[in-house]
Order: C-alpha cells, then structure tokens, then sequence
C-alpha cells in the first residue's frame, strides 16, 4: 500500500514506534512494573513484530481491496443489464463467478488443525469459558468463577428438583422454613437428588452415598484413598479408588479401633469433621465440602454441605 499514516504530534516516540500518550503510559505504568522490563524493551519487541508482520498483512489488504473491486463491477455489471440480484436463481451465476476471481475456494474435505502451547483448561477441559478484559478486576473474578459452581445452590434454586406440595413451608409446618428463607425440606430434596448424583459418576464398593456418615483419607500401602462409614456400620471405599485426588482440613477415622462394627455410625464425631474431598471425574475436578456445623451439613447425614 502506497498510502502512509501520519500519527499526531502529541504520540510518544519509544521503542522505535510512535505511541499514544494513554497507551504509553499504561505500559509503563501497569504492565511493566515488576516484570523485570521497561517501556523501550515492550514497544521494542512491538516495533518487531510490526516490521516482521507488515508487508504480510498489507499484502493481505491489497489482494482484499482487490477482490472487493471485482465483486463491486460483476454486481453493477448485473444490474445495468436489468438482472434482479436478489433472486434465487442467479446465486449459481454468483457462486461460479467468486470461485473463478478465488473469493470462494474449492471445499478440500476434512482438515485438522492443533494449537500448541494452550493451557490444558481450556484446551482439554470441558467447563465454562468467559473471555474478559484483564484490567477489569471484576471481570475477572466472574471468569474464575464461572468454572466453579455449588452443586446445592444450583439445584436448590432451579426446577431441577422438582418443587413439591411437600415442600412448601405451610406443608413442613415449622419456623425453620421461613428463618433466612431456607427451606429444608426442599434441602432435604436437594441432597437426595445430589447422592443420586455421586452414585453415578463415583459409585461406591459398596452401599449408596445415600447412606454415608463419615468420610477420610487413608493411606493404604503408600496410595492415599478415600475410607467412607455407611449408617449400618459398614467401612466402604469408592469403586474406582483414582477417583479420589486430596483431601484437606480436620477429616479423621471415625474411631481409634480398626473395627467399623464397633464404631457408633450415627455418633457425632469428638472433633467436628471440616474439610474438603476432591474427586476427578472425565478430567472435571469435583469438591466435596464437609461442614457438620454448617446448616445444610446439618442435614446431611454425611456432613457434605
């Protein structure tokens, strides 16, 4: 291209570019501090990539301005013959013509194309993406959350669980139900529904989510696994033990004696069990939140909230 921009006088000359004061100054002002660079060194590698991409890209913009001239005189030549353009049956007529000019390639068939270097999170991960600008802190914060939701929360709010007779407050009948607009009932519902959940995609050994009062980590040889407690007493594990990636927080045996029969199952535990499980399941992480102090811990029997 023939044609050269002049940048105003108030640009800022760095790096071998000419630059608008605002982005100057949030270079040296935001993005350079503690990086271990300055301005000069940014704009410099800047001023690279314009001298290493440019012919490039204005080659590109010519040969665009180039077909756009071509389509503007087919079309006019169109209509100065009296053909109506906007019907059906001169599309072929078009299409033939953008292939011959090449705004229109053949179709090659199927083609696969890989991108290196992309962060497993979003190249393999299936979850929810929220591409935000990085200088709004806000923003942010709602793209981190967006991969991480409460089970409980989302159903409890949603028709995923059905709403219920059973579970409108004047069918409960109790203060409870109305103090900070919990109801739990439909809590109650929201837990069932959960478990069910669990016993899909981590089954246990043996016996249902349903049933667990007590959960914890322990070693077994040198690989650390998940022990669960069911209600009748029973010591399970998952059935797929490599489900179970960590665990964090106060999540003891239930008891000192190796026996789970001897064990009272539906005992408080002396220390109130606190903590997060982590499973993984078709590469998507799932946290398991133990809070017997917690209202909806409360009411699960196994404490998950």
């Amino acid at each position: 291209m023939s044609s050269v921009l002049t940048p105003p006088a108030s640009y800022v000359s760095i790096g071998g570019l000419r630059v608008h004061p605002v982005l100057a100054k949030v270079v040296r002002e935001e993005v350079c501090p503690r990086t271990g660079f300055g301005p000069a060194y940014f704009f410099g590698c800047l001023a690279s990539l314009v001298r290493e991409l440019r012919p490039e890209v204005e080659e590109c913009l010519a040969r665009r301005d180039e077909l756009q001239a071509k389509v503007d005189d087919f079309y006019e030549g169109l209509r100065a013959s009296g053909v109506d353009t906007a019907k059906s049956e001169v599309r072929p007529q078009c299409q033939a013509f953008l292939k011959e000019i090449g705004y229109i390639e053949e179709d090659k068939g199927p083609l696969t194309i890989s991108t290196m270097d992309v962060d497993p999170e979003i190249a393999n991960v299936p979850a929810p993406q929220l591409v935000v600008p990085s200088d709004n802190a806000r923003y942010v914060l709602n793209a981190v959350n967006s991969r991480w939701g409460s089970l409980f929360d989302a159903l409890y709010g949603f028709d995923v669980v059905p709403q219920t007779a059973m579970q409108t407050p004047a069918a409960a009948g109790t203060e409870e139900v109305v103090k900070g607009g919990y109801n739990p009932v439909r809590g109650e519902a929201v837990v069932a529904f959960a478990n069910g959940l669990l016993d899909e995609i981590a089954p246990l050994a043996a016996g249902s989510w349903s049933q667990v009062v007590r959960l914890w980590p322990k070693f077994v040889g040198a690989v650390l696994q998940l022990k669960l407690l069911l209600q009748d007493g029973t010591a399970t594990s998952l059935k797929t033990p490599a489900l179970f990636v960590g665990a964090v927080g106060s999540l003891g045996p239930p008891g000192a004696k190796a026996g789970a029969a001897e064990v009272a199952p539906t005992a408080a535990p002396v220390v109130p069990d606190k903590g997060r499980i982590f499973l993984k399941h078709n590469g998507l992480h799932l946290i398991l939140e133990v809070d017997r102090d917690d209202p909806v811990g409360k009411l699960s029997l196994s404490g998950i909230k």
